[in-house]
């Protein structure tokens, strides 16, 4: 084997991720609990953080008939998903949802709504949550999740 430019490329490019990697941390029911949200059409994708630090991840691939909902839907429905996986962290903890999707922190308090989104808004009412609209810029990690190519 010849040693050429691109194995040394690869060598550094994995000690840069083994430097740089990302640790989850331990959840502390001290601090407070951000949620991260999104939906791609495939998919969709959480993380948990808190003090700006990852917890848990969450993903799954969305069911044939889910690959249909409308974004809005998509979306709250990656919210209900990260929200009842961690339920056991959260309890009645306040929490606060970024999700890209700016008309869902509204869409909470409709009242007439499909019998779909008002089953999932009132699975959501178990929760002390602030749902906040955060531009995907600002939403990387639930963005790259909710988009794995291997979902």
């Amino acid at each position: 084997m010849h040693w050429r430019p691109k194995h040394s490329r690869a060598v550094h490019d994995l000690k840069e991720s083994l430097v740089h990697a990302t640790n989850l941390h331990i959840f502390d029911p001290e601090r407070p609990i951000v949620i991260k949200t999104d939906a791609s059409k495939h998919a969709i994708g959480a993380v948990l953080e808190q003090a700006g630090q990852p917890v848990a991840f969450e993903s799954r691939k969305l069911s044939a008939r889910d690959q249909f909902l409308p974004a809005y839907e998509s979306e709250l429905l990656a919210i209900v998903y990260a929200l009842t996986k961690r339920k056991s962290f959260i309890g009645t903890k306040p929490v606060t949802v970024q999700t890209d999707h700016a008309t869902l922190s509204r869409m909470l308090s409709q009242r007439n709504v499909t019998p779909r989104l008002g089953y999932w808004i009132d699975k959501l009412a178990d929760f002390n949550l602030k749902v906040v609209y955060k531009p995907g810029k600002q939403n990387l990690v639930a963005d790259a999740i909710s988009r794995r190519p291997d979902l």
